[in-house]
């Protein structure tokens, strides 16, 4: 929490509790965008305690696309925002975690990390991670490009490449 009580005026005067959205304001050249949960005054101060957007820091999985089998593992790391925080991931919109052969857990508080131990081409899009609290929630996307074999319907093909113990 931050105590901004010296943005009220001493003559202000609220009647606990009072929520109000979406209120920004600028300190020291870092602006916050703030969701104020709680103004109380009291003999003459005032406390405000507000709750903190989460940030996300930038990732990527790379300028070229990964090879088809390899493994690939990304870190969704929360820098800023009060706690508690939920953090997910996406695939092209649905949720990560139910794509085969993708695997998501957290570490600590403020980590998520997405691994897919052997990457497919049906891997390959865009990941979202997003990170949400009282506040609201914040996103960040990268893309994740695959080399690999797509896979076109031919049935003999298929059933050759079954008989050949081939695997896709």
């Amino acid at each position: 929490m931050i105590d901004i009580s010296y943005l009220v005026p001493r003559n202000f005067f609220v009647v606990p509790p009072l929520c109000l959205h979406g209120i920004a304001f600028r300190h020291e050249d870092i602006s916050m965008t703030l969701k104020i949960l709680y103004i109380q005054v009291h003999q003459g101060s005032s406390l405000c305690l507000v709750t903190v957007l989460p940030s996300i820091a930038p990732f990527s999985f790379g300028d070229t696309a990964v090879n088809a089998g390899k493994i690939v593992q990304q870190n969704c790391l929360v820098t800023d925002g009060d706690e508690p925080l939920k953090i997910t991931w996406l695939l092209n919109g649905g949720d990560a975690s139910n794509s085969t052969g993708v695997t998501v857990f957290k570490l600590g508080s403020r980590t998520s990390i997405l691994t897919i131990e052997s990457v497919r081409s049906y891997h390959a899009g865009n990941y979202t991670c997003t990170a949400t609290n009282s506040a609201g929630s914040s996103s960040f996307t990268a893309v994740l490009a695959v080399n690999g074999i797509r896979l076109l319907v031919y049935p003999s093909l298929l059933h050759v490449m079954f008989l050949f113990g081939w695997k896709l």
